[in-house]
């Protein structure tokens, strides 16, 4: 998995930055050899301390996933082997959250709501196969073309913890709270990845906006994964963003 360059980065959108919140965004990666596995979450906008619970699903999610990496990169990697293993992590997560929250709370139910909903997008570049996958919105940019975009009503996304409350998964049908696997393919294939929060849509649609203070465009989307500096300076990323 050497051939394969990571950037990251992170800021307090503007709105939030406006009423004190704190930056709700967490992400996440870690090259597990063979494999590289990278996630972002967003956690709920309208809860006050959402921002424990997408920082708490990132991890729990990528050791989850590491757990459970052979049966994707065995020699019987097939839909069934494929679907069992998406089953068996989605649980997995589900279990840790729970006992996350009930360690918070002896209510379950405030503790899940409270801090724990929050979405989640992420891949697996494998020696064979590449995954990217979600629960939630977000957008996604694959070997320069977008596809993943989107938002759900309200601005109310579905977050996989619902899959622990009863009283919300009656909002969303049983497939919006399993994972989406929004593209599979031969890692050969794969040149350039991007994966964002909600807030990777501004930047594409303020492009052509100058930044604040400065006599220079936004700039297109692909800037992030075709310039080096974001490669070779680990904080290049955030100080942009910012």
């Amino acid at each position: 998995m050497n051939k394969f360059e990571i950037a990251a980065g992170s800021v307090v959108g503007r709105d939030h930055r406006r009423v004190g919140k704190n930056n709700q965004d967490a992400y996440l990666f870690k090259n597990f050899g063979d494999s590289i596995v990278g996630l972002v979450s967003d956690g709920c906008g309208s809860v006050k301390r959402s921002e424990f619970g997408s920082q708490a699903l990132v991890r729990i999610t990528l050791n989850v996933i590491g757990a459970y990496l052979p049966l994707l990169e065995g020699y019987n990697n097939t839909d069934d082997t494929r679907f069992i293993f998406w089953t068996l992590v989605r649980e997995r997560i589900l279990e840790d959250l729970s006992k996350v929250a009930c360690s918070m709370s002896r209510d379950e139910v405030f503790a899940l709501n409270e801090y724990m909903l929050a979405t989640l997008l992420g891949f697996i570049i494998g020696p064979k196969k590449t995954y990217l996958f979600s629960i939630g919105d977000g957008e996604i940019y694959l070997n320069g073309k977008l596809i993943k975009t989107g938002s759900f009503p309200d601005n109310a996304p579905p977050y996989i913890a619902y899959g622990l409350l009863g009283e919300k998964q009656k909002f969303f049908s049983e497939d919006m709270l399993n994972f989406s696997i929004d593209a599979e393919l031969e890692t050969s294939e794969l040149e350039s990845l991007l994966i964002g929060t909600d807030g990777l849509a501004d930047l594409r649609k303020k492009s052509d906006e100058l930044i604040p203070g400065k006599n220079e465009k936004i700039g297109p989307i692909n800037i992030w994964w075709e310039r080096d500096i974001f490669f070779k300076n680990i904080d290049a990323v955030r100080r942009r963003l910012f």
